[in-house]
């Protein structure tokens, strides 16, 4: 049975991804897991807008807000002052996720009420020439532990990948504790997830690779990396 609120929300900023979006899109209207509502933060350019529009048109489960212009943490806070979801899963919207993605990451939640977030498995795709380098330093670096719930513990700062995509949330921590992300400003994951660590008491490890991060040459991730900044 449906409820009348949605259990997930997704939030997608949406600039100048035309040609990723409605890959992307697809994918999270074909989930899995039916109760969630997807809400777009559209700064982009006409074709992004179009792409939106011709979503929400489709799937009532689709919302547009646009022009925020703050960054995509700007982006991502206007979302969660829309969100009417228990949970909330921030997508990026060049990426690609299983149809079963949000199904899988919501499920530890409803087992156990006391797990903060979790996170799953992630794959680095390389959008033109693979960088073997790049990729052995990726896949260090999104290592996650076993499967299971782990006991926050201080070595999570530094021990576990800071990208906010590739886990889920609960939305009364973010209000309890008046969560945000800096608005106009790089990395503004890492700030997010530290504040919301620091209150947390455990998470679930779900090692299956459940979402595919693309590095773009031209995104903000793959300006970063070309200056060699780690």
């Amino acid at each position: 049975i449906m409820s009348a609120l949605p259990i997930l929300s997704v939030i997608v900023p949406v600039y100048n991804v035309a040609r990723f979006l409605p890959s992307l899109l697809t994918k999270l209207s074909h989930q899995t897991l039916k109760n969630l509502e997807v809400i777009l933060v559209c700064d982009g350019n006409d074709e992004d807008f179009e792409i939106c529009h011709q979503f929400v048109k489709s799937d009532n489960r689709f919302s547009l807000i646009s022009n925020v212009k703050k960054g995509p943490g700007g982006a991502r806070n206007a979302g969660l002052d829309k969100a009417s979801g228990e949970f909330i899963f921030f997508c990026d919207a060049d990426d690609k996720v299983d149809d079963d993605f949000c199904e899988k990451m919501i499920k530890p939640f409803l087992v156990d009420r006391i797990i903060s977030f979790t996170t799953c498995g992630t794959q680095i795709v390389f959008e033109s020439r693979v960088d073997e380098e790049r990729q052995i330093v990726d896949d260090r670096y999104f290592a996650i532990p076993p499967k299971g719930k782990h006991f926050i513990k201080q070595n999570i700062f530094g021990g576990l990948n800071v990208g906010v995509w590739n886990k889920i949330y609960r939305k009364d921590l973010i209000q309890k504790y008046a969560i945000r992300f800096p608005e106009n400003l790089y990395n503004e994951d890492a700030y997010f997830n530290w504040c919301y660590w620091a209150v947390s008491e455990c998470f679930y490890s779900l090692p299956d690779v459940k979402y595919f991060y693309v590095r773009r040459d031209d995104s903000l991730m793959g300006q970063t990396f070309r200056k060699n900044l780690g």
